[in-house]
């Protein structure tokens, strides 16, 4: 099998938006005859040329009223300003540094144009496109390309038809459709869920889309479109198992196979159409998701299944009930939060949850981390200055990040046998971990510092493990295998990984963003605290290491690798991981899920 991370929102989780500013935009501006020869013209042509000049408007002209969907403000001047000044010398300069592109991102085409130049739509650095007042009857799919506009006028035109494609541009934030020949509207517009223009005065709208559109406010009428939108896309190519090296040889043959599988399953609360308005409404459902996520669940069939983002009242009435009939049990650990709410409030907070199947591991242990309380612990440590002791309680504290560890033991009618008996001289332990790390880029620091408690307390954890399950005379965490999951909301060129990966980080690295933590957690290096860098103590591997992962977390506004599953590699061999997704299947149909799982072999 394999490892894999599955978010299925159509949208997802982790919310990382990035905007668009276009309120200092240069402007180049053209006549139909023009235009042709100007967007083929070399290097320094758009831009730089006398018949394509620096345009100034009135910010009134710029964008239409903020106000409404159907408000007469929102009818925009036709009235071009008479000066048109040159170019600078430093936007000439930038200008022919970049192919004469990135120097300006607003483009107006007048004159009587007919068509639409193909060659527009290799222009996919505009930012605004304006082609009102003009004899155009059709807009070619070429539209799609140009996913960067957040205004496109196409006003006071011949248009009849909007083709579908026009639902691809979702950084849109001003459409003007006005005094144009539309009957309809595609139902694919419904997406444009960043618009605060839309200007359809003047059209022969049908009753039904014009009723709607006079009577709704604009966020519902893009609503009422997106939940007519019937979406029949084909299911994803099979992602089937990958060896990613031969298993090492093992003494007496002896292997375990174990499969691994994590997957961040959005908890309902944040999936709305708030955070993910390019979504119908029945998609964001919880009752539809998770009807989905058990059934690949069910089709990677893995041994031990950590989930993140579960929902508290989910995990007893959904989850749990669902993988008992698997032959399944599971352990919850739900925010820190939980325990300070009461029975109705309290059943809708998320956590972690680790299912194991009981056919081949019984649960002896299972151990709560639980951020906050630990960076109090921190902050009180002897040795910890007053200035970094306020950044454990002002930063880290108020985060109510879990983790989440189970001791597992392999049951003795699982283990391999020969005509000897079980070819293990005892059942062998795993401590399998599940965490969900802090969102929020901005705050890399927290994240950084939740991972090294985490690590600190796990190796506490494995530590009392090898006393009291492996009988050793002192304490070693390395004699215990770990397999690591999570949601880490950190990517690979992170400090988070740096510090799984190569067991230490230094505590000047970036990621710190120069706040000082160093006397709070230094006492818990497990090399002492004379060292410039805090150690781990634990040798960790990437099940992923070796595979081009284009990402675990697709949305519309984040791509990414974020969650990860580890392992202890003086104990296990990772022999296969899923196939990562088909990035074009991903793209060319415009869907926002993931995953990502593995097998792992004891060696």
């Amino acid at each position: 099998m394999y490892g894999m991370s599955y978010e299925y929102h159509m949208p997802d989780h982790h919310q990382h938006q990035q905007h668009h500013d276009h309120h200092h935009q240069n402007h180049v501006s053209s006549t139909g005859k023009e235009i042709e020869a100007e967007i083929l013209s070399s290097s320094g042509a758009i831009g730089t040329d006398t018949s394509a000049r620096s345009l100034v408007r009135t910010q009134d002209s710029r964008h239409r009223s903020q106000g409404g969907h159907n408000n007469s403000n929102a009818r925009r001047s036709n009235q071009v300003h008479p000066h048109h000044p040159a170019l600078t010398a430093e936007e000439k300069a930038k200008a022919a540094a970049t192919n004469g592109q990135a120097g300006w991102d607003v483009l107006e085409i007048t004159g009587g144009v007919r068509n639409m130049s193909r060659s527009l739509f290799a222009m996919n650095h505009l930012g605004a496109l304006y082609m009102a007042n003009n004899q155009i009857s059709r807009i070619p799919a070429g539209i799609a390309s140009l996913k960067n506009l957040t205004i496109l006028d196409l006003s006071s035109n011949r248009l009849r038809v909007l083709p579908p494609e026009v639902g691809v541009l979702m950084q849109l934030r001003h459409l003007y459709l006005q005094q144009n020949l539309l009957r309809t509207l595609p139902f694919e517009l419904g997406r444009l869920y960043k618009l605060s223009t839309l200007a359809l005065d003047g059209n022969p709208l049908i009753q039904e889309i014009f009723e709607v559109y006079q009577d709704y406010g604009l966020d519902k009428f893009l609503g009422f479109l997106l939940e007519q939108l019937v979406i029949d896309s084909p299911p994803p190519p099979t992602r089937n198992p990958m060896p990613v090296h031969q298993p090492l040889s093992l003494a007496h043959n002896a292997k375990i196979n174990i499969s691994v599988m994590c997957y961040n399953v959005l908890c309902g609360q944040y999936c709305s159409r708030a955070q993910y308005g390019y979504c119908p409404q029945w998609a964001l459902e919880w009752d539809y998701r998770r009807k989905g996520i058990m059934n690949e669940i069910r089709r990677i069939a893995a041994d031990i299944i950590c989930l993140q983002e579960v929902e508290t009242e989910q995990y007893y009435s959904f989850f749990l009930p669902e993988f008992q009939t698997e032959d399944f049990e599971g352990a919850f650990l739900p925010k820190s939060r939980a325990k300070t709410m009461h029975g109705p409030e309290r059943i809708h907070v998320d956590g972690c949850a680790i299912f194991y199947n009981s056919r081949k591991y019984e649960l002896v242990e299972e151990y709560s981390v639980e951020f906050c309380h630990l960076a109090m612990s921190y902050a009180h440590s002897d040795g910890c200055t007053t200035e970094a002791s306020e950044n454990m309680l002002n930063r880290v504290m108020p985060k109510d990040n879990v983790g989440m560890v189970a001791l597992l033991r392999v049951k003795e009618s699982a283990l391999p046998t020969d005509e000897h008996g079980p070819r293990f001289p005892q059942q062998p332990f795993v401590l399998v971990v599940n965490a969900h790390v802090h969102w929020d880029p901005e705050y890399c620091d927290v994240k950084l510092i939740q991972c090294i408690m985490l690590c600190s307390r796990l190796r506490q954890i494995a530590e009392d493990v090898s006393m009291r399950f492996y009988h050793l005379s002192s304490p070693d965490a390395q004699k215990v295998p770990i397999i690591f999951t999570g949601d880490m909301n950190s990517l690979p060129d992170s400090g988070v990984l740096e510090f799984f990966m190569k067991g230490q980080i230094g505590y000047l690295h970036k990621d710190y963003k120069g706040i000082r933590y160093k006397p709070c957690i230094d006492r818990y290096s497990a090399a002492g605290k004379e060292k410039d860098y805090i150690i781990s103590g634990l040798q960790l591997a990437n099940a992923y290491q070796n595979i081009q992962l284009n990402y675990t977390n697709y949305t519309l506004d984040f791509k990414g690798v974020i969650d990860y599953i580890m392992y202890s590699k003086n104990h296990l061999n990772c022999t296969h991981v899923l196939r990562p997704l088909c990035k074009d299947w991903m793209e060319s149909n415009q869907l926002y899920d993931l995953r990502f799982n593995c097998l792992l072999q004891p060696c």
